[in-house]
């Protein structure tokens, strides 16, 4: 009789335990659910907009496009930047004789180097008039300037985009289209800006 009821309470015991775990499966099923979604949400990042709000980059509406504009290299020779297509483009315009461009330079220097290999570019864009190009050209030598250093003698470029104090950058997308401006100088080398222009670089190229 004693054995009869031993047998009797293990079984009991045991549908009790397959009872709890059916109970418990939803819960789990909950759980990866929610942690899943929390992975594509990281793997997928913000968007371009919210972005831009994070880190206080001012959107351009209107699909405003820069690839008729020209610009000079230190040689004096016209740089369009049509080139540029394919390439997702800061443009940082500044003058020799502001000390915040200065600052800056060194932050475009460390982006510049985490984004190797991707399709981007910095493109300095000094405003300095004509005559002061010799300086231009010392002044990238003694700071060790890598990125391209372009001229704009007569600021035509600048005046056209609506260049209200430097050091701004600019935003192009790899199609040439504005995307944003950044007013002052930026810490560029910071994980914000590089997630930014890494997620912008994946951009495909319209075709004509």
């Amino acid at each position: 009789m004693y054995k009869r009821l031993a047998i009797l309470m293990v079984i009991s015991f045991t549908i009790l335990a397959f009872s709890a775990c059916d109970t418990e499966k939803p819960g789990i099923t909950k759980d990866l659910t929610s942690a899943n979604s929390a992975d594509t949400k990281a793997m997928t990042g913000s968007t371009i907009e919210e972005q831009f709000s994070e880190l206080g980059i001012k959107p351009i509406k209107g699909n405003k496009s820069v690839l008729a504009y020209t610009l000079l290299d230190l040689d004096g020779k016209e740089v369009s930047l049509k080139q540029y297509t394919g390439k997702t483009v800061l443009m940082n315009f500044w003058f020799i004789s502001c000390p915040f461009c200065k600052n800056e330079k060194k932050e475009l220097e460390k982006l510049k180097a985490k984004m190797e290999g991707k399709d981007f570019i910095i493109l300095a864009v000094s405003v300095d008039k004509a005559y002061q190009v010799g300086g231009v050209e010392a002044y990238k030598k003694v700071n060790k300037m890598t990125v391209t250093v372009l001229h704009d003698p007569t600021s035509k470029v600048a005046n056209s985009l609506g260049l209200g104090s430097v050091p701004t950058s600019y935003i192009i997308d790899k199609n040439g289209t504005l995307l944003g401006e950044a007013a002052q100088d930026r810490r560029w080398g910071e994980e914000g800006y590089v997630k930014l222009f890494k997620q912008l670089t994946q951009q495909k190229v319209a075709m004509k």
